[in-house]
């Protein structure tokens, strides 16, 4: 089969390789979409660590291709589930099986969905609905990391939050938290994304100034919009400032963006007022994806809306360094050809791999 295949640092070459060979407990799906996320791009990049070769990809939707013994049916739209946990250790048992330390994860530390084929435990491929388009389906696994985080966040129907950073993982944070009744403040530097969260739900936006100091970005927040709840998704510790800063009396903060510096931290403004900080990571097996899908077959959200680019496996290469070059939009590889001959794929892109890839 074809596939993405990780040799090194920016090494990335598409060309057959073994088709995977199914556990006992395990399905095979043929993979339609795949979705390109931050941490593909980390590895890619080489800011972190991997084993190679490794087969990228852990955001996707296909048809199940071997059954086993799942009790699917050959054919059968699924959407992958790709964070598994051991389910036995004292983290699971406690359940945090989100951050379980031997977690396999697909595209990370086991062969992943950037490929024509993949194995996946048959209780980690979820069914889509008929209502729900292919293109919507596979951001179904970031929505769910977007489904945990509000649901950490606690707000009510009604209540003021704010959604620091705009990128992927923020409208979607947005999109959810409008469609549990929240009003939304969305928080960014980009004029343009900022209109694209106001499209998808949010009540006002804020732009950031530049080379204002995150405190008086964070001060100014607070005195326009007092918000019980801060959802941090750029992953960049200024952004991390501000969100500190923020919340109301009483209010929680919560960390969706993984900030790979330290940021200053008042424990004194925390305690005195009454503030909450709380890390979400991935999300809770099978919860988090159940919710996800019903709130796109219902129509309450719309992963589509982020879609921007779409590249064919072969350029796999060129689409990551899209994406690591800070380019906006979700990003997608189009494995089966599923999407129509109109859809926004670069006029340029072929099956053909990069001079450079071969």
């Amino acid at each position: 089969m074809q596939a993405a295949l990780l040799e090194a640092p920016r090494q990335l070459v598409v060309g057959e390789t073994a088709e995977p060979r199914p556990a006992d407990d395990e399905v095979v799906v043929g993979v339609e979409l795949a979705g390109l996320c931050g941490s593909d791009v980390a590895l890619f990049a080489g800011s972190r660590p991997a084993s190679y070769p490794l087969i990228l990809g852990h955001e996707a939707v296909g048809r199940i291709v071997q059954p086993g013994r799942s009790g699917l049916a050959a054919g059968t739209r699924v959407v992958i589930e790709p964070n598994i946990p051991c389910g036995t250790c004292d983290v699971c048992q406690r359940g945090h099986g989100h951050v379980c330390p031997r977690k396999r994860s697909l595209g990370l530390n086991a062969p992943g969905a950037f490929a024509e084929r993949v194995a996946v435990p048959a209780g980690f491929v979820h069914l889509v609905p008929a209502e729900v388009a292919p293109r919507d389906a596979v951001g179904l696994e970031p929505l769910a990391v977007a489904v945990r985080a509000v649901r950490l966040g606690g707000a009510a129907a009604g209540d003021p939050v704010a959604v620091v950073g705009c990128g992927n993982e923020g409208l979607l944070v947005v999109q959810v938290a409008a469609a549990m009744g929240a009003r939304v403040l969305a928080v960014d530097r980009r004029a343009e994304v900022l209109r694209t969260a106001e499209q998808l739900g949010a009540s006002r936006t804020l732009q950031v100034v530049p080379d204002e100091p995150p405190a008086a970005t964070g001060a100014r927040l607070a005195a326009e919009w007092a918000p019980l709840v801060v959802f941090e998704c750029a992953g960049a510790a200024p952004a991390v400032e501000v969100a500190l800063q923020a919340p109301a009396a009483g209010g929680r903060v919560v960390l969706v963006g993984l900030a790979p510096r330290p940021v200053p931290l008042l424990p004194l403004h925390f305690v005195r007022r009454g503030l909450s900080l709380v890390g979400s990571l991935i999300y809770d097996h099978p919860q988090d994806f159940v919710q996800a899908i019903e709130l796109v077959r219902s129509g309450r959200v719309r992963p589509r809306a982020l879609a921007a680019h779409v590249y064919p496996l072969g350029q796999a290469a060129l689409a990551l360094e899209r994406v690591a070059a800070g380019g906006t939009g979700k990003t997608l590889l189009d494995i089966a050809g599923v999407l129509p001959p109109d859809s926004d794929r670069p006029a340029a892109a072929t099956t053909a791999r990069p001079a450079h890839l071969r």
